[in-house]
């Protein structure tokens, strides 16, 4: 079968189990809701009640309600859940044990939601070939893999699945999605930047320790972080040990091969961390004049 017809397949087959999905959980619940519990809603928050039924928002929220959600953990281990598992919940929310098994030490390093609507397709056209949509992952000790999705979009056990086996000692430090266009910007305790493309980086088909992405110094360095950009504009942040901030992109140094050490950005000092981007905050809703 020709490569753009099996991804056209495996796009129709996503979609049509997700619209099957919602039009039976959307049906249920129509069914509870109009018949089953209909004098209970309206005895107890009849006040809080539209008279009419919003089915645009109706639609919108089952929608969303069934995506699956994925959760990577430092482990290398990925547990998938819908949405509708997530209980809800105010304050800190609740404790994610609740419905996975962690272990000791294990930890979240990035959340996706495999929402076909926002993912678009991630199934592969043939064995081995990485999909339009698929992730990345780097580890402490300078290695890195790519892996596809399409394996974690079903919910999972409590115990999780595999997509990464990190040396003993070693840790996954975090997981983003990527397209194979973009470039990657690492940065290691030592004060080294790794900038090579994606597409440097193996694709595997199943768990494994990937291929060396930068080399560390003997001792206790580590890649303390990453991101992959598209653009010279897009940096990554770090902190030094003298509390300066050092920005890494493209537009100050050019790409290289996967596998060496790297630029060294310090002569003095190290670096001590990655600084997270700052998440820009929705706008305020308009409020209505009394």
């Amino acid at each position: 079968m020709p490569a753009d017809a099996a991804a056209s397949l495996g796009i129709g087959r996503a979609i049509g189990t997700y619209a099957i999905t919602l039009l039976i959980f959307f049906a249920i619940d129509l069914v509870w809701l109009g018949v089953v519990a209909k004098n209970f809603y309206r005895q107890h928050i009849g006040h809080l009640m539209s008279p009419d039924v919003n089915w645009g928002a109706a639609i919108l929220f089952y929608a969303v309600y069934i995506a699956g959600i994925v959760f990577f953990t430092n482990f290398g281990i990925a547990y998938t859940c819908r949405i509708i598992d997530v209980p809800a919940s105010t304050g800190y929310g609740e404790p994610i044990q609740r419905l996975f098994k962690f272990k000791d030490g294990e930890r979240v390093v990035a959340v996706v939601s495999l929402d076909p609507r926002l993912t678009g397709p991630i199934q592969a056209a043939s064995e081995g070939v990485p999909p339009p949509l698929h992730a990345l992952a780097v580890t402490s000790d300078g290695y890195s893999l790519r892996f596809g999705l399409e394996g974690f979009a079903e919910p999972s056990t409590r115990s999780g699945r595999r997509y990464a086996r990190p040396a003993e000692g070693a840790e996954v430090v975090g997981v983003v999605l990527v397209r194979g266009d973009e470039t990657v910007l690492a940065a290691t305790k030592s004060a080294h930047a790794m900038v090579c493309g994606v597409e440097e980086i193996n694709y595997l088909a199943g768990p494994g320790k990937g291929v060396i992405l930068v080399k560390l110094r003997k001792g206790d360095d580590r890649v303390l972080g990453f991101t992959v950009v598209t653009g010279d504009r897009q940096v990554l942040t770090v902190e030094t040990s003298r509390g300066a901030l050092q920005t890494i992109n493209t537009g100050k140094y050019e790409p290289t091969g996967r596998g060496g050490r790297g630029r060294e950005l310090l002569q003095r000092g190290e670096f001590v961390r990655v600084v997270p981007e700052e998440v820009p905050a929705p706008p305020a809703l308009a409020q209505k004049e009394e």
